[in-house]
């Protein structure tokens, strides 16, 4: 309560109980000590009202007083022969002395209630703000343009993490909890600067500044840390939006590399196989260099079917038919198809015979493709004369194809990389024919069949290709269904 406010009070309520006092006077003898107690209650009420606790303890300390003087005999005398004059006395000052303390706790009640009250409207304000700006930063203007005014500040700026403190604020920082640590502390500063936070991770800085020097009592520093929430909130958003945007510009450009993929893959097709018909015609007459022409043209047309199936699979076009097929056919089929390519390798095949019958239910032509760039991949990586062993057996509900080879191996520094599309391990050499998406597609075109492709170093040196597929149980299956 301000000064002014209560010495107009003091001056109003003392003439109010002097007007009091002198008619009850007036009326002594016809008025009983009750009703005069009474109403000098209600001017130490009124007072304490009006002015606070210190003007209340005064009237009812001034009034019991004047009862002893004015309305108790022996009269304007202070003195108390009878106990029970004593007793009313004590009585009313008691009384008077409750009720004063008791208004004077309703009204520091009511204030805190509509401290509290100003400090919600601030922050739903605020939030209505925050949530009606689209951009990030006008949120974050519109909350330091808030903090001025909640604390008197001539500016208000949200620092990013990477943006050090001017060099006259260090040494000002002051966390949520010592803004929230002693209600009746008074912090005294030219500036204060509060650490943003999400996660546990510093984020920002909120920087308040003032030449006049800020005073931040109990209720603006409270604000203060719920506003500094919302700044933290404001730098996230705003690093979001950045990242979202980012993320749209990296998918669109993938879009369009997709895009491009699929159109030059398709169209390079036609221009491919007329090269290889006529370069066939040419070896046909006993061109030399026909042969060689149709041996790129091969290895270029399988570049572009990889190429083709790549941006298929991102495009999320590729349609899979899952039926039953069993593994020896599948083996049959992939031997008929590296028979040319083999230049003098062997591959070696294990079946497992003994377990239940290898039959799955996968897409027969894309899994042949997947067998094909394990097996294609392994031939690369083993001498002529050397061998691929091929091994197919049952492992519980899946059907388990290991494609081994004896080259070198990979890098267990390159073992998490090996099945990223165009990925070349270190130091190897440029092949035409081959992009680096074979074992990418393999990978990618099993796990659509709710199978795997994984690798393993081989034991006496290599490398080991697991392919797993759903096996199914064929137990009920007539042998109509398998044929």
């Amino acid at each position: 309560m301000r000064p002014l406010h209560v010495l107009r009070a003091s001056i109003i309520w003392g003439l109010i109980l002097a007007a009091v006092v002198t008619a009850l006077e007036a009326m002594r003898a016809s008025t009983d000590v009750a009703h005069i107690v009474l109403t000098l209650l209600l001017v130490v009420i009124g007072g304490s009202i009006a002015g606070g606790r210190l003007l209340g303890f005064t009237l009812a300390l001034v009034s019991t007083e004047l009862i002893d003087f004015f309305f108790q005999a022996p009269f304007e005398v202070l003195s108390v022969p009878k106990p029970l004059d004593f007793v009313v006395l004590l009585a009313f000052f008691a009384t008077a002395f409750v009720i004063t303390e008791l208004l004077a706790r309703a009204r520091q009640e009511a204030a805190a209630a509509q401290a509290r009250a100003s400090e919600v409207e601030t922050l739903s304000r605020l939030g209505a703000d925050t949530l009606r700006y689209a951009s990030a930063r006008e949120a974050l203007d519109a909350l330091s343009a808030l903090v001025c005014r909640v604390v008197g500040a001539d500016s208000c700026v949200v620092l990013p993490r990477d943006e050090p403190l001017p060099a006259d604020c260090r040494g000002t920082e002051l966390d949520v909890a010592e803004l929230n640590a002693d209600a009746r502390q008074l912090i005294r500063a030219e500036s204060v600067a509060i650490p943003l936070r999400a996660e546990g991770a510093r984020i920002g800085t909120l920087l308040v500044r003032s030449r006049r020097g800020l005073s931040l009592d109990a209720a603006q520093r409270r604000l203060l840390a719920a506003l500094s929430y919302f700044a933290a909130v404001g730098i996230e958003r705003e690093r979001l939006v950045s990242e979202a945007a980012y993320s749209d510009a990296l998918r669109e450009s993938q879009r369009a590399k997709d895009e491009v993929f699929a159109a030059v893959s398709h169209d390079l097709r036609t221009p491919l196989t007329t090269i290889k018909v006529l370069a066939q015609s040419g070896a046909e007459r006993g061109e030399r260099s026909a042969v060689a022409i149709v041996e790129q043209a091969d290895r270029l047309a399988r570049l572009v079917n990889d190429l083709l199936m790549v941006s298929r699979f991102r495009a999320g076009n590729l349609p899979l038919v899952a039926e039953l097929n069993t593994v020896e056919d599948l083996i049959g089929a992939l031997l008929r198809q590296v028979e040319g390519v083999r230049d003098g390798r062997a591959i070696d095949v294990h079946v497992d015979f003994e377990s239940p019958a290898l039959v799955g239910q996968f897409d027969f032509v894309h899994t042949l493709r997947i067998l094909g760039n394990l097996v294609d991949n392994a031939l690369r990586h083993t001498s002529q004369g050397g061998a691929v062993d091929l091994r197919a057996e049952r492992d519980g509900s899946m059907l388990m194809l290991a494609v081994g080879d004896r080259g070198p191996g990979v890098d267990p520094a390159e073992r998490s990389r090996i099945f990223e599309p165009f990925y070349r391990p270190a130091g190897a050499t440029r092949d035409g024919g081959h992009a680096g998406l074979g074992l990418s597609i393999a990978r990618s075109l099993a796990e659509q069949q709710g199978g795997t492709v994984e690798f393993a170093p081989r034991d006496g040196g290599g490398s080991l290709f697991i392919l797993r597929l759903p096996a199914a149980d064929v137990s009920d299956l007539a042998v109509s269904d398998l044929a």
